[in-house]
């Protein structure tokens, strides 16, 4: 059995130390998020410090700060957008949170990985581009995000095997249920429904 995580990985090569010391995870060639305030820099020609060791990783772990690693990814706990929970103890937050999908790509690749959308199938079963923040997001049909984390996982796992250009896609949250507006409900029947996704790719797949 899969082993289930409350985190969502990311390529090693994204998370290092800048050289004030701060731990950043990188979204962008430019920009930049802390890791434990969830803060958004911009990275410059010389404002990179250097990749983490195992050592340091074990101590972020033990911090709560990382879930787990290993040689090609680190486990991350979602992260806030925009520096919205400064000061706030994420994990202890009373917050709502829903769950999208960060491809790490700027808002300029938006028609591009609509089109892989819709090559793919994903946007037939409902996955959707946006911006957000100057990054390219991907979220449920009609702007709505995921309301647990674990959908988002399972979202992440299937878009990364679906469309190549995305391998790169992180979790993030915000407070809102909708990058379009309130809907004035959170049901889940709003939201992209997995394993239905699922059933549907498959029997494309199999009919003749």
């Amino acid at each position: 059995m899969k082993q289930a995580h409350n985190s969502a990985p990311v390529p090693r090569y994204q998370v290092f130390a800048m050289d004030d010391g701060e731990i950043v995870v990188q979204w962008t060639e430019t920009r930049v998020q802390e890791i434990t305030t969830g803060k958004y820099r911009e990275l410059g020609s010389k404002s990179f410090g250097r990749r983490l060791n195992d050592a340091e990783l074990r101590r972020l772990a033990e911090m709560k700060i990382i879930e787990q690693f290993n040689r090609s990814y680190i486990w991350l706990y979602s992260l806030p957008e925009t520096g919205r929970y400064d000061g706030l103890d994420l994990k202890e937050s009373n917050q709502p949170r829903f769950y999208y999908l960060n491809t790490t790509l700027s808002a300029e690749h938006l028609d591009e990985v609509r089109a892989a959308l819709v090559e793919s199938g994903l946007e037939d079963a409902g996955a959707e581009a946006h911006e957000r923040d100057g990054v390219v997001a991907i979220t449920a049909d009609d702007g709505m995000l995921f309301p647990q984390l674990a959908d988002a996982e399972e979202a992440l796992q299937w878009v990364i095997e679906r469309v190549p250009m995305l391998r790169d896609s992180a979790i993030a949250f915000a407070n809102e249920p909708s990058f379009l507006g309130t809907h004035g409900q959170t049901d889940a029947d709003d939201y992209i429904d997995l394993d239905q996704l699922i059933a549907d790719q498959d029997a494309k797949h199999d009919a003749p």
